[in-house]
């Protein structure tokens, strides 16, 4: 009997057990005696250069969330240069990172300006890529890049309500780093990226 192998999980994808509530609320701080957004039992492992990170587990059980990716993975991967299926260095032998790309990966940051929350992908797992995954079957674009310059995140806005209740805002929005009366009221879910001296390639 002939069994299909299963399909090969990307180690920035996240699973369903990893997934944990976002209990928030609104608290005063000094020195800027303004309130920000944090958890009601917060940790200091929960900020990120100023901002909130979305808390999440990294054991990856449960289910594959195929198109939702975790969070601190993913900041890892952009972080390091790591490539998002394999988690190896993405980096070639000229120290330019090769990264694929679809539209929808893409964030306006500003005038004529994009980002991107996608990791690179090495050169080894962009066939295999392009093969899987569904995104990619639209219109992708391979390109490498000099560099990726952090820039902002992607998360939800919360404005504070009544006794500090965090009310949710707005949802999947850009905050760039010098947006700073609004990094105090999101949670940042993914980290977002400006890719430096772009070249497209062909793809294989």
């Amino acid at each position: 009997m002939t069994t299909t192998a299963p399909p090969i999980v990307p180690y920035v994808l996240a699973y369903s057990e990893e997934l944990v509530p976002q209990r928030l609320t609104f608290r005063e701080h000094r020195p800027s005696g303004g309130p920000r957004l944090e958890f009601v039992d917060p940790r200091r492992s929960d900020w990120v250069d100023g901002v909130l990170r979305a808390r999440v587990r990294t054991h990856q059980r449960g289910s594959v969330r195929w198109k939702r990716l975790n969070t601190r993975r993913q900041w890892e991967c952009l972080a390091k240069g790591w490539c998002q299926v394999c988690k190896r260095p993405a980096a070639q032998s000229d120290g330019r990172l090769p990264w694929l790309l679809t539209e929808r990966v893409y964030q306006p940051i500003g005038e004529d300006r994009l980002g991107t929350t996608a990791p690179p992908t090495c050169r080894d797992c962009i066939p295999l890529s392009l093969q899987m995954c569904p995104q990619l079957s639209s219109a992708p674009l391979l390109c490498t890049v000099a560099a990726a310059e952090p820039v902002g995140v992607l998360g939800d806005l919360f404005r504070d309500g009544p006794d500090g209740e965090a009310i949710e805002a707005q949802r999947n929005v850009y905050v760039g780093w010098d947006e700073f009366a609004r990094l105090t009221d999101v949670l940042a879910k993914l980290a977002v990226v400006e890719l430096r001296d772009m070249r497209p390639e062909p793809l294989p």
